[in-house]
């Protein structure tokens, strides 16, 4: 058995008595100074907890004169260490060797060492006891100040950064520097009376933190934290100070206001403003808002208590600690407390009150008390047992440091975090005991190393019972990530004082941590204060709250906007020679714009329209722009943020005294930004629904990817069950179908039990509610597209706005799912409400189902590998390489075409009005009246009409009576007196007897939730009727109506749209034709670009024709070469196939499109869609020789067969005929083909 490890020096030399006897011989204070020094390595970072104890061990026992040289130190720091157990000690970097405290003086360098969180403790501590200062703490706070100046001070003479990570490998040798290195490192911690003055800190300041020699053996028998060199790390030296453990900077300071409040009889004071503070922090981030819960003392220290609905029936019970502060030094700092008998019992009394509270509510379904353990660094155990009669009511508890930690993740939420616990207990209950000795922040990094499981899916080993030991190392990257995304700094004013910031944007979604950064506290106060950190000196700008709430948003749109472009503009600045650089704050002022008509301004009445006024003295300026200005932000073009950009240069040249005229600001923007695209206001007539709905801020809800957490509580342990466990292998195309089809059939009755519990009002409207948001931000990011390019360039645009277009397609798949379902299965009444928690995991759920209807067809087709296995955590693992290599590259290539014409059609949607785009053809528009029994006018005004309709009642999604719904419409004009009332019935999709009702006239694939495009679906009737009443109540949601409408007017346009999807007979004869049109007229698209090439090409000639044979039944059998190609030198014919058909969108298309195109007869013994084609080549190629003669060609020319496709089809990614017939080429692309080659390759 391993022995205990020592607790005091004094243990560890009675397990190596003649370590102490050499370090006896040693003069302590060079011994300590070359300790300090590699204390500011962050090489030895991993070391620090031996750098700690050698500092110890020599402070309690050197008394020699013998200065340790290299080998002395590396016997100690490896084989000394080794012998006494201290090694054993070294942990993981868990955190950042060195991070700095934002204080109202600056920011100061802390060396962070073994103690947890000391740079959040020491912050935190410190601002409250600055808020509740008064006279009698000015001597401490200017010491702790001092003290921290100092720290800073040796940390830049080792020429360290603000923010620097550690290394350095676990249980390896300590590699001590050279001799002559180490000697010269020894002046870094070392401070003469000269060094002191120079930096003009007074002796007296930090008197209080020097260790006299007589405190220094005692502290042999002290337990780390409770030495005293922990709190008074200063060693008085024969030429001045010695900061002989630099990284006990941080424990000093919080032990200096601690010990003084408590003096001052202030202990409730401190711990009410230090909770203030840390419940600020947790508000900043998003995580918790405890800001206004009043604080109450129980058990000796301050809590914050606040009980709230985090959806509804689920509740989250926070509690808020401060940690006690009177006496600590008997407890010891560094020990962790026992867990504490009164503090248990407190906290299952505070939760037994919550759950009580919350079980009497109606609706009740579950609860968490979450406990953010803050206070200023002590540690304690918190442990105890969960009472039986709270089985119900979960507890989590972390330290509001690492809260704030996960607040810089993007599932970092409240919600994420209490799923992420409820997953924990999921997998556990599985029989996989995680050990996790770290906390939440590093099961959180966990969870995102293992793909949002918590066990590794490959690993087929791991069969239940098992114990995973979680690594403990992933704490550093977590903090990390955090520091880097939220870089908290202290900078100063013009008027000398200083702000805390942090960064505006800490998501950094296209890759880059921008330096612009925001004061949160002045925000808190109404006012948008920000600086840009570029350069030499600090750049505010400042927007005073609007008096109108509404006028906020555009507000802090156009301050963010303004500080992108400073950001961009401040290496412009000229600062002159002048060597004290300082401070600017620019004031921006707004005047509001209502008429987005109005026309649009020229350049100079734009710079005209920006007025700039400087006061060189103070530093400050300001820049007001009016509404024309604003109106200006309608351009195509940046001339108006250009026009801006140049004011705020203007301003901030005059406010240092180094003034240019406008002309020469425009100047120099424009030659550091050429690009007329780069901006970040985009402001044009909102002619789509979905902008209108935005523009008056009445749509319901904001969009939001599917939580990760969600999904994981979904999949968790949903394959158990149907007689396979984990690491179970299915193989055999019937034994996979077989589970498929079980999936599919669980995940449904999943998705109908789900749906059920809520309420059938409240969930069709939920769902219509995100699905509009997900429209309108779909919208927003097609605008953007130009000048996100411009901004990020276009590889970063394209790879992140793919990303964000998969999670919009997410989600509106899985809203129009619920609404659809919900429309028919939720109760009518006695449902539960629905809230933005419970309308994550909805969405989880239908995800989870799409997916299986989508596994089937794949595996079917030949297209899926058949061979499943049963992960750990019960999901479902399969061969993704199918969807990678076939869909994923389509999508890949659509987008960058799609965002490729947002792009181009960017001065469209900014011009008002839009020209006229012209008039459908008289045949389109008969069937479109037959189809909806109006005229086609008033079809397409329903849209904007059911949006005036949402904009009157100032809600996104309208629930009303049909014949109200009628009603309101005509009082509005639509129709302009015809009868309305056919064409909403026609776009109604009715409420049935639940999900699976099958009406007569219907068919069970209707409603396949896998299948786009059904009849009975949202995209061919967006009006949800929510009951089966004769007079049916309707949901009605704008761009949900105008999005059916555009798609359907799409699919009769092109015959995309086929059969049963439209009701009258009208239609599907005009769709018929017009998809044969469109197939011809691709032919002659195919056949003219071709020819452009400088090709002989004719399109749709039958093959007798072009053989000179008869048109015998057989030969018209073979159907028309769509194009007939000719190379220049006549030596090579191509038989063409043109397909204009459309994009695969799913798995189960891509795998249906294939198998469309194997080159075999179908199950009726049929051709299928490739099958004609090569027979059609082979023909020709056969009778080579007829063709030579018909178009009289000087040689036999080579046959060669291709497909030519308009959009990226699987096929060409995937074989399906091994014919080099079968080559598939886009339109685009016919310009690569090698057109005289004497063999083609397949492409």
């Amino acid at each position: 058995m391993m022995r205990p490890l020592p607790s005091t020096p004094a243990e560890a030399i009675a397990r190596s008595p003649q370590m102490g006897r050499r370090i006896a011989r040693w003069d302590r204070n060079s011994a300590l100074s070359t300790l300090a020094a590699l204390q500011l390595d962050p090489r030895l970072h991993v070391h620090s907890v031996r750098l700690y104890w050698a500092s110890r061990l020599v402070a309690g026992l050197a008394k020699g004169g013998t200065r340790p040289g290299r080998s002395d130190l590396q016997r100690l720091l490896n084989a000394d260490f080794g012998k006494s157990d201290i090694s054993r000690f070294e942990d993981p970097s868990e955190d950042l060797f060195l991070q700095t405290v934002s204080t109202r003086r600056g920011d100061r360098r802390l060396i962070c060492g073994t103690w947890a969180h000391p740079t959040f403790y020491t912050e935190t501590l410190l601002e409250a006891a600055e808020r509740i200062a008064d006279e009698r703490d000015l001597e401490v706070l200017s010491s702790v100040h001092a003290l921290l100046l100092l720290s800073d001070l040796t940390a830049e003479r080792a020429g360290l950064g603000l923010r620097v990570p550690g290394s350095g490998r676990q249980w390896g040798d300590v590699p001590v520097p050279p001799a002559t290195r180490l000697f010269a490192l020894t002046a870094q911690p070392n401070w003469s009376a000269s060094a002191l003055a120079s930096a003009k800190l007074e002796p007296a300041l930090i008197e209080r933190f020097i260790v006299e020699d007589g405190d220094l053996p005692p502290s042999i028998d002290s337990a780390a934290g409770r030495a005293a060199l922990d709190t008074r790390p200063l060693l008085r030296t024969p030429t001045g100070i010695l900061l002989a453990i630099p990284s006990a900077v941080s424990l000093a300071v919080r032990a200096a206001i601690v010990d003084h409040m408590l003096e001052t009889g202030r202990e409730q004071d401190i711990g009410n403003a230090l909770l203030a503070v840390q419940a600020e922090r947790l508000a900043e981030i998003g995580f918790a808002n405890l800001e206004g819960v009043p604080t109450r003392w129980s058990l000796g220290e301050a809590t914050r208590s606040l009980v709230r609905e985090e959806a509804p029936g689920r509740y989250v019970h926070l509690e808020l600690i401060a940690g006690r502060l009177s006496g600590w030094r008997e407890a010891g700092f560094g020990d962790m407390a026992p867990a504490n008998r009164e503090r248990q019992a407190r906290i299952i009394t505070s939760m037994r009150s919550a759950n009580e509270a919350c079980e009497a509510r109606p609706g009740f379904m579950a609860g968490v008390t979450v406990y953010l353990m803050g206070g200023w660094g002590p540690g304690e155990v918190i442990d105890f047992r969960h009472p039986d009669d709270l089985r119900a009511w979960r507890f989590a508890g972390i330290e509001v440091a690492d809260a704030i930690a996960l607040g810089g993740a993007k599932d970092g939420t409240l919600t994420d975090f209490w799923r992420l616990d409820v997953l924990e207990d999921m997998v556990q209950s599985e029989g996989i005991e995680l050990q996790n000795l770290s906390g939440p922040l590093n099961l959180h990094e966990w969870w995102l190393q293992t793909g949002h499981t918590l066990v590794p899916q490959g690993r087929r080993d791991l069969v239940p019972p098992v114990n995973i030991a979680i690594p403990t190392d992933s704490l550093f990257e977590a903090r990390q990530r955090a520091a880097d995304a939220f870089d908290r700094r202290s900078v100063q004013l013009p008027d000398g004082s200083w702000r805390t910031v942090g960064r505006l944007d800490p998501i950094a979604d296209f890759g880059v941590l921008e330096p612009i950064y925001a004061s949160f506290s002045e925000i808190r106060q109404g006012t948008l204060l920000g600086t840009v950190l570029v350069g030499p000196s600090p750049l505010w700008l400042r927007l005073r709250s609007p008096g109108a709430p509404d006028r906020f948003d555009d507000g802090y749109q156009n301050w963010k906007a303004a500080l992108h472009w400073i950001s961009l503009i401040a290496d412009l600045v000229d600062h002159g020679d002048d060597a004290a650089i300082t401070p600017v704050m620019i004031d921006l002022r707004l005047e509001p714009i209502d008429d987005l008509a109005a026309t649009l301004p020229t350049d100079q009445e734009l710079d005209d329209a920006v007025a700039v006024a400087a006061d060189p003295v103070e530093r400050t300026g300001i820049v007001s722009a009016s509404a024309l200005w604003q109106a200006g932000a309608r351009r195509v073009d940046n001339r108006a943020e250009i026009a801006l950009a140049a004011a705020l240069l203007e301003a901030i040249q005059q406010a240092i005294g180094n003034e240019i005229d406008r002309a020469t600001a425009v100047g120099r923007v424009r030659s550091k930004v050429p690009s007329a695209d780069v901006r970040w206001r985009h402001a044009y007539y909102p002619e789509r629904v979905a902008d209108q709905l935005r523009l008056h801020q009445i749509i319901g809800r904001k969009f939001s990817p599917v939580p990760r957490s969600a999904v994981s509580i979904v999949k968790q342990g949903h394959a158990f069950g149907l007689g396979h466990g984990p690491g179970e292998v299915i193989e055999g195309r019937e034994r996979c179908a077989a589970l498929l089809k079980s999936l599919h059939a669980r995940t449904l009755e999943r998705l109908l039990v789900s749906v059920a519990h809520y309420d059938r009002l409240e969930l069709v409207t939920a769902s219509l509610s995100l699905l509009q948001a997900s429209i309108a931000d779909e919208q927003h990011w097609a605008v953007t597209a130009r000048a996100l390019r411009a901004i990020h360039g276009a590889d970063a645009d394209r790879k992140v706005s793919l990303e964000h277009r998969n999670a919009t397609n997410a989600n509106l798949r899985a809203c129009a799912m619920l609404a659809e379902v919900a429309a028919s299965h939720a109760p009518a009444e006695g449902g539960s409400p629905v809230g933005a928690m419970d309308l994550d995991e909805l969405r989880a759920v239908a995800l989870q189902h799409f997916g299986y209807c989508e596994l089937l067809p794949a595996l079917m087709g030949d297209r899926l590998t058949p061979r499943l296995v049963i992960s750990p955590t019960g999901d479902l693992l399969y061969d993704h390489s199918f969807g990678e290599n076939t869909l994923a590259p389509s999508s890949t290539i659509m987008h960058a075409e799609s965002r490729e014409r947002d792009i181009e059609r960017y001065d469209e949607r900014m011009a008002n009005p839009r020209e006229d785009q012209g008039s459908l053809e008289p045949e389109l528009v008969q069937a479109l009246e037959a189809e909806f029994h109006c005229s086609l006018r008033t079809f397409g005004d329903l849209s904007a009409s059911t949006c005036e309709l949402a904009i009157a009642d100032r809600r996104d999604v309208v629930t009303l009576r049909r014949s109200e719904l009628v009603r309101r419409l005509v009082a509005m004009g639509l129709g302009e007196g015809e009868a309305i009332e056919p064409m909403i019935e026609r776009l109604t999709l009715r409420s049935r007897d639940g999900w699976r009702d099958v009406p007569t006239d219907a068919f069970p694939n209707d409603y396949d939730l896998g299948r786009f495009d059904r009849p009975q679906s949202i995209i061919g009737r967006p009006l949800l009727a929510i009951d089966a009443d004769g007079d049916p109540m309707i949901a009605v949601a704008p761009a949900v109506v105008e999005r059916a409408a555009i798609h359907n007017l799409s699919g009769a346009y092109d015959g995309s749209l086929q059969d049963r999807f439209w009701s009258s007979k009208v239609m599907r004869s005009h769709v018929g034709r017009a998809s044969n049109a469109a197939g011809n007229a691709f032919n002659v698209r195919v056949a003219e670009t071709l020819a452009a090439l400088g090709l002989d090409a004719a399109p749709g000639v039958a093959p007798w024709a072009a053989l000179n044979q008869k048109a015998t039944p057989d030969m018209k059998l073979l159907g028309d070469i769509d194009v007939l190609a000719f190379s220049q030198d006549r030596r090579h014919v191509w038989v063409i196939e043109a397909k204009d058909i459309k994009l695969c969108r799913t798995l189960a298309e891509t795998a249906r499109r294939l198998s469309e195109y194997r080159g075999l007869p179908r199950h009726d013994n049929k051709p299928d869609n490739l099958m004609r084609h090569l027979k059609r080549a082979a023909h020709v190629r056969e009778h080579v020789e007829a063709l030579t003669r018909r178009y009289r060609l000087p040689n036999v020319p080579v046959v060669h067969g291709l497909v030519v496709v308009d959009s990226p089809q699987p096929m060409a990614f995937v074989e399906t005929n091994p014919s080099p017939d079968a080559t598939f080429v886009r339109l685009k692309d016919v310009g690569s083909v090698d057109w005289s080659a004497s063999r083609k390759r397949r492409r």
